[in-house]
């Protein structure tokens, strides 16, 4: 789903740095935080891969 976003976002805006967060509580209390990122250009293909890597799958 997430990704699906993304794609949509990146397509439409054509960003140079695109960074997507969900935030689901699904039933019996199992929350998922998916991320998806990326960027064009060698600056930001690193900063993606920085903010990726610094990712520990949940946010407040």
């Amino acid at each position: 789903m997430i990704n699906v976003i993304y794609d949509d976002l990146a397509r439409l805006l054509k960003p140079k740095y695109l960074e997507v967060y969900g935030k689901f509580a699904a039933r019996g209390g199992i929350s998922i935080d998916p991320f998806v990122n990326g960027g064009t250009g060698a600056k930001y293909r690193a900063l993606a891969a920085a903010r990726f890597n610094a990712w520990r799958g949940v946010r407040d």
